[in-house]
């Protein structure tokens, strides 16, 4: 164990690359280790094919922080690597679920089956989780917050680790590590040699029956370390003075006190507020700090030590996903100093963690290939948006049900035929609509006209006329056309107007639409096989796994839609 520890606290020190100071003084920078670029062929495949998903990383964040990042960590992939700057989702909705599904399979909803972060289940009659898996149970030591039985029984495809796996006789191996339990599942798919999540009432990683019969050895490991209960009381400093978040467009905000340009007389108190709290409650406090990111990648070395991932005979896939982003960015709002502060931590860590993997695989970053892009991007808080002047809104989400109900009632003598909201869908008791001898589509079409009643809602289409492709010949409608699926989709889905949400006002914004700021992200890669340089053309995260897949020559996921980019390098 005091081995275990050690590696630890190696691990630990080589996170903490130095940056700015809390005041904006520079420190030295870490030595540059961008991944070489590759401009000729390539002699061989890649030893670890690595995907850094980073939880709401809208695009614009790296361009409004360039010039504060260091070496080695962002930059890495934007001065010596392949950037596709007009990356856009071409996926609904833009939600975690959803769009780490969509990364790993490279299909839409209507391809991979994961309609939303959740969705109603008319069998059930209730609510029912993406990664719900029934039979499946949690392996390590639980807290019982959260799902209790969870696993990717509801991914109808196969992802590139299920491809990679397949390709190598399972010799290859592919490990999944997020924060949250629906990015790891979704990530890793069913063939994952292992797939970790964090349990937010014991601050521990844990896993489910689905990948295996007990937690990873080396996962236990790190769990003996205590890594979150000892950064107990430790605040998070700023890496940028407030007049540098300001001059990039971030207001000093904390949700339900201050919005517009107010001044702020405390950096993130709502989160440095709590950080001392001697109860469970902490360990889901810790998410919403910066080292948050530097366990999960703390815990990503170490499955590549553990596993000898990239050092083997075979190519090996890695998926991490830094869920603390998202986290912040619902609190705070993207235009806050404390979301582009939570960049440069992120950018800091992200140094760390490339320098130290470079130093455990054969050939260092050399022989590996590097992929970084965000599942989805953020509204701005709509609070600041209409002080500005905006037609911002948040819109009731029992208005939505009452309106669609009350169109229903009238033309069929039955609004509770409209059964809840679960967005982006409103839901139709189907059974019933068959009792009663109607028509499902017409009462679809009528819940659909109640809710376009209420403002802020865009448009609102019946789901029986998508899946019949009859959406108009846009850009918008073939995102409609791709985001259903006929065994788990709701009745009718809804779109907002920009700059508005429904539902929760407990955060200062969110995200799920198809506007520009929810599905502009960073797409990047670097390493073996990559030729440098940016690329304008039409790229989205479906991308990622074809070229991987390229990379490693092997088949792409069986449902996949996406293209290989044109950045790859032919291997000889």
């Amino acid at each position: 164990m005091r081995s275990v520890r050690w590696r630890v606290c190696y691990l630990a020190a080589a996170l903490m690359v130095s940056g700015c100071t809390p005041h904006g003084r520079a420190k030295a920078k870490p030595e540059p280790v961008p991944p070489p670029a590759t401009t000729h062929r390539v002699s061989e495949r890649p030893k670890l094919l690595v995907v850094l998903v980073i939880d709401q990383l809208r695009a614009d964040y790296l361009d409004r922080m360039r010039d504060l990042l260091v070496d080695g960590g962002f930059r890495a992939f934007l001065d010596g690597g392949a950037n596709y700057a007009s990356c856009r989702l071409r996926h609904l909705p833009s939600y975690t679920g959803p769009s780490h599904a969509a990364i790993s399979t490279g299909a839409c909803p209507d391809g991979n089956g994961i309609v939303g972060n959740e969705w109603w289940n008319p069998n059930a009659g209730q609510v029912e989780y993406c990664v719900d898996q029934p039979g499946a149970t949690i392996l390590g030591e639980p807290s019982g917050i959260g799902a209790t039985r969870v696993g990717p029984e509801n991914l109808r495809t196969t992802t590139l680790g299920d491809e990679l796996k397949m390709a190598t006789g399972g010799r290859a191996k592919v490990v999944s590590i997020a924060l949250k339990d629906r990015a790891a599942i979704l990530m890793g798919g069913r063939l994952a040699d292992a797939a970790l999540w964090y349990d937010q009432g014991k601050g521990a990683w844990i896993t489910s029956t689905a990948y295996g019969r007990k937690l990873p050895d080396w996962a236990a490991a790190v769990n003996a370390e205590r890594y979150p209960a000892l950064q107990r009381g430790k605040r998070w400093k700023p890496l940028m003075t407030a007049d540098q978040a300001r001059a990039r467009g971030g207001f000093e905000t904390v949700w339900g006190e201050r919005f517009g340009t107010q001044s702020a007389a405390i950096f993130a108190d709502a989160v440095n507020s709590k950080v001392e709290e001697t109860t469970e409650a902490y360990f889901g406090v810790f998410t919403q700090t910066p080292r948050a990111n530097d366990y999960t990648l703390l815990t990503a070395l170490a499955a590549v030590r553990a596993e000898r991932l990239g050092a083997r005979d075979t190519t090996d896939l890695l998926f991490v996903s830094l869920s603390s982003t998202d986290y912040v960015g619902h609190k705070y709002g993207p235009n806050s100093w404390e979301a582009l502060d939570f960049t440069l931590q992120t950018d800091r860590a992200l140094a760390g963690f490339l320098k130290e993997l470079g130093a455990l695989v054969p050939g260092g970053l050399g022989a590996c290939t590097l992929a970084l892009t965000a599942d989805h991007g953020v509204a701005p808080a709509p609070a600041q948006a209409a002080l500005m002047g905006l037609p911002a809104l948040r819109i009731d989400d029992k208005k939505l049900l009452d309106e669609a109900r009350a169109v229903v009632a009238a033309r069929f003598q039955n609004g509770a035929l409209v059964t809840s909201w679960t967005e982006p869908y409103l839901t139709i008791d189907r059974a019933a609509v068959r009792r009663a001898g109607l028509d499902l589509e017409a009462v679809q079409a009528a819940a659909a006209e109640g809710v376009m009643r209420v403002e802020g809602v865009s448009s609102a289409w019946p789901v029986t006329r998508l899946l019949r492709g009859q959406v108009p010949p846009t850009v918008l409608g073939a995102r409609l056309a791709h985001a259903v699926h006929p065994d788990v989709s709701g009745d009718v889905l809804v779109l907002l107007d920009p700059l508005c949400l429904a539902g929760d006002t407990k955060y200062a914004t969110s995200h799920g639409q198809a506007y520009v700021y929810d599905s502009a992200v960073p797409l990047l890669f670097a390493g073996r096989g990559i030729k440098a340089g940016v690329d304008y053309s039409e790229a989205s995260t479906l991308d990622i796994a074809p070229t991987f897949a390229a990379l490693a020559g092997i088949l792409p996921p069986a449902s996949c839609e996406g293209r290989v980019l044109p950045c790859v390098v032919p291997v000889r």
